[in-house]
C-alpha cells in the first residue's frame, strides 16, 4: 500500500485514552486512568518500544476495550505504529471490540490515505509534501 520500505523493528506512537468515556458511564468491568490524560505522559510515549506498549495497554489484568493500529511513519531503522487506545480498559473479554476480526481489541487500519487516493501505492510522507 505504501511505497516506502518498511524496517522490521517497530517503534510506537502510542495515544492513550482516545475515546470520549465523560459521555457515556462506566459499566461494570470497566476502569479509566485518569493520568492518562496528562500532556506530559502523552508526549512521553509518542516514540514507545514494545515492551513500554506491553505494560501501558496491561495493567492489573486489564487491557482497553479497543485498539487501533497503523503505520504512521518510517524511520531509517523502524517502522512506526501509531496506537490509538481507548482510555476504558477491563478484564471482561465480552466488553472488547474487534471480535469478528480475531485478535480482540486489536484492529489494524490503513495508514492515512492521501485525498483522492486510487488504490495505488502512496508514500507515508505525502501530507509534508503540500
Amino acid at each position: 500500500m505504501v511505497s516506502e520500505t518498511l524496517p522490521e523493528a517497530m517503534t510506537f506512537r502510542l495515544l492513550l485514552n482516545q475515546s470520549n468515556d465523560d459521555i457515556q458511564p462506566l459499566r461494570p468491568g470497566e476502569v479509566v486512568f485518569p493520568r492518562d490524560r496528562r500532556r506530559r505522559r502523552a508526549r512521553a510515549l509518542l516514540s514507545a518500544d514494545a515492551r513500554t506498549v506491553v505494560d501501558e495497554l496491561w495493567r492489573d489484568g486489564r487491557v482497553p476495550e479497543w485498539v487501533d493500529l497503523a503505520v504512521a511513519d518510517v524511520r531509517p531503522t523502524s517502522t512506526v505504529l501509531e496506537t490509538l487506545c481507548c482510555g476504558r480498559f477491563t478484564d471482561d473479554e465480552s466488553l472488547l471490540y474487534h471480535h469478528a476480526e480475531g485478535r480482540p481489541p486489536f484492529h489494524v487500519t490503513s495508514p492515512v490515505l492521501p485525498p483522492g487516493y486510487d488504490g495505488g501505492r502512496f508514500s507515508l510522507h505525502w501530507m509534508r509534501r503540500r
